[in-house]
């Protein structure tokens, strides 16, 4: 039974099929085929233009022109060829134009990149017997095994790097000749058939031709890749990363540098509390827009998200430059060889006690520097542990304890004891490290010593103190005390450090503001205001630099500690050796007894009493 539908003929089915196939097979010849994307752009023609094309790129080489300009004349050349109706089988690529013989190649950036992108023929199926040559009465030639290296396991492994000159008759190294080798495997090429082996062997284990050969390898894997696209997203991701690497190292080396804190209690962009490393990259992004833009993008993501911003970042950037400076110095020391050791403990502000760890040496330009290398927390005070702290340190670095020749300590009985103290456990294991008390220090307690032998000293110094604590307890008696004196004089200092450069400071600004102090007592002797037991205070004060004897003390201590601190203060240069601080030890002990002859000390009495009154 018929639905109705039109039939058609067997004949008419035919005739429409052929249709279809002949509108399909004109359609595919209209597409491109796929060799047709991956030819080259620059086109040059006819098999004459060799020699152009060879005169172009020596052109390039040695005249700097880069290789847009030369791909812009190549391109020129094509349209001109076009407009001749040349037709496409006379047109030859510029990649078979290029020379199969090295001595011919023109070495640049435009023929490598073309030889990469063939296969570089190495030649061997040439007659090498016109490698024939003569040396005395015997006859080599280059023979085909050169191209093989013998494997330990007996196998054969071809020498992909060798290649043969026809025009030179010469042997060359590929990635030597491109990549700018120095033998002459890369520049006039090997003709030594008598020990070419031997130099070819040499020759592949070489540094240089290692260097040429990973150069050769990492260039021909980034010409013609299919995913060049992502290579080059890759790299604008690594330079992008950089950039920020690079102002954060910048900021953490300042901040390294002056010694200043790096976190706050807040841990986020725009805080005010987020502190100083936070702060200068804020400060930088004011007038960075690519870390402005950097901080707007990934500034306060949270943990997970990459930023390089965050303390963990933060603290492994100060990880890795104290290792590369800890390396030079280690460096430095190896070089100069001999070497001292200085160590000291001190709590920090978190009152745990560490073991500061310093190293002397001259350097290579005959100048002595002090290197501080490290913290060492809670080592303890015993001798026997910081032994094993001073020597574990050296070990840790190939340090030889041998080439040390000096070690310097302050005089307490752990350190510079005669019989089993850290100097003498030194000493033990080598007799040349040689203990030398610390110069300052020693000279520092020989102050205290004196100051507290005498009663009126320390009854002084004591007042001095007293001084301090009573203006500095009230800021309307700290007022009191600045209206008081002459513009520009210091205000009193305290004199209870362990420095004693402290009771300098302090008894200077004593002598130079006695009147100024005096009229400031009376001031809060007589202010109503204050409460009974201040003005008492400053009454018993003012009557105590009222004496003839505090006024003397003043004057003859200034004149001791002036030069008491200037000898303390060149005895902790650096540049300062045993002979230098005997020459200052005998100098300061000269002063000292100047001044018990009567002449001077009647100046000190005349000078007091000019004060006084």
């Amino acid at each position: 039974m018929s639905d109705g539908r039109l039939r058609l003929s067997g004949y008419k089915y035919k005739k429409k099929r052929g249709r279809k196939k002949n509108q399909l097979n004109n359609l595919v010849q209209k597409i491109p085929k796929i060799d047709s994307f991956f030819k080259p752009t620059n086109i040059l023609n006819g098999v004459e233009n060799y020699e152009t094309t060879q005169k172009m790129l020596a052109s390039c080489s040695n005249s700097g022109t880069s290789t847009t300009d030369i791909t812009y004349i190549q391109n020129v050349k094509s349209s001109e060829s076009c407009s001749n109706n040349t037709t496409e089988k006379d047109d030859v690529s510029i990649v078979d134009l290029i020379s199969e013989d090295p001595a011919e190649w023109v070495i640049n950036d435009l023929t490598i990149d073309r030889l990469l992108i063939k296969e570089i023929k190495q030649n061997i199926d040439y007659d090498l017997l016109s490698t024939k040559l003569e040396f005395g009465n015997k006859t080599r030639y280059l023979k085909k095994s050169v191209f093989y290296r013998k494997l330990l396991n007996g196998k054969q492994q071809l020498r992909k790097f060798l290649i043969y000159s026809r025009s030179k008759n010469a042997l060359f190294c590929i990635p030597c000749r491109m990549f700018g080798g120095s033998t002459k495997l890369a520049t006039e090429g090997l003709m030594d058939w008598r020990n070419v082996i031997k130099i070819v062997k040499q020759h592949e284990v070489s540094k240089e031709h290692t260097n040429c050969q990973i150069v050769f390898l990492r260039r021909s894997n980034n010409i013609g890749r299919i995913d060049s696209d992502l290579c080059i997203q890759i790299n604008n991701e690594i330079d992008y990363w950089k950039n920020v690497l690079k102002r954060v190292i910048a900021v953490i080396k300042k901040l390294g540098s002056r010694g200043l804190p790096f976190r706050g209690s807040v841990e986020k962009f725009g805080s005010q509390n987020n502190g100083n490393f936070m702060m200068c990259l804020e400060l930088i992004s004011e007038f960075d827009p690519f870390l402005s833009n950097h901080i707007v993008q990934h500034g306060n993501p949270g943990s997970g998200h990459t930023s390089y911003l965050s303390s963990t970042t933060c603290d492994e950037i100060i990880t890795l430059m104290t290792t590369q400076v800890t390396n030079v110095i280690i460096k430095e020391i190896k070089s100069a060889k001999y070497f001292s050791i200085v160590i000291d403990s001190t709590p920090d502000i978190s009152h745990t006690d560490q073991l500061a760890y310093v190293i002397r040496y001259v350097r290579d330009d005959g100048f002595p520097v002090e290197r501080f290398m490290c913290f060492l927390p809670n080592i303890g005070h015993k001798s026997e542990t910081l032994e094993t702290a001073v020597l574990s340190f050296l070990t840790k670095h190939d340090i030889d304890i041998n080439n040390c020749r000096s070690q310097s300590y302050d005089n307490a009985a752990n350190m510079s004891g005669i019989y089993s103290s850290l100097q003498a456990r030194i000493v033990k294991k080598n007799p040349y490290a040689y203990y030398v008390p610390c110069a300052a220090h020693s000279l520092n307690l020989v102050g205290t010593c004196v100051a507290e032998c005498v009663k009126e000293g320390l009854s002084f110094f004591n007042t001095i103190q007293h001084l301090y604590s009573f203006f500095s307890a009230s800021t309307r008696r700290w007022d009191i005390l600045k209206s008081s004196l002459t513009l520009g004089k210091k205000v009193v200092k305290r004199a209870d450090g362990t420095r004693w450069s402290a009771r300098h400071e302090a008894c200077d600004s004593l002598y130079q503001n006695y009147d100024g102090v005096i009229r400031s007592l009376s001031l809060s002797e007589e202010d109503n205001f204050e409460k009974a037991t201040t003005r008492c205070e400053a009454a018993g004060l003012r009557h105590q630099l009222d004496r003839f004897e505090t006024v003397f003390m003043t004057v003859f201590w200034n004149a001791i500690l002036e030069r008491f601190n200037n000898t303390s203060k060149e005895l902790q240069k650096i540049n300062t050796d045993l002979g230098k601080v005997v020459k200052l030890y005998k100098s300061l002990i000269n002063f000292i007894t100047s001044i018990r002859n009567d002449t001077f000390f009647n100046e000190y009495v005349t000078l007091a009493k000019k004060n006084k009154d």
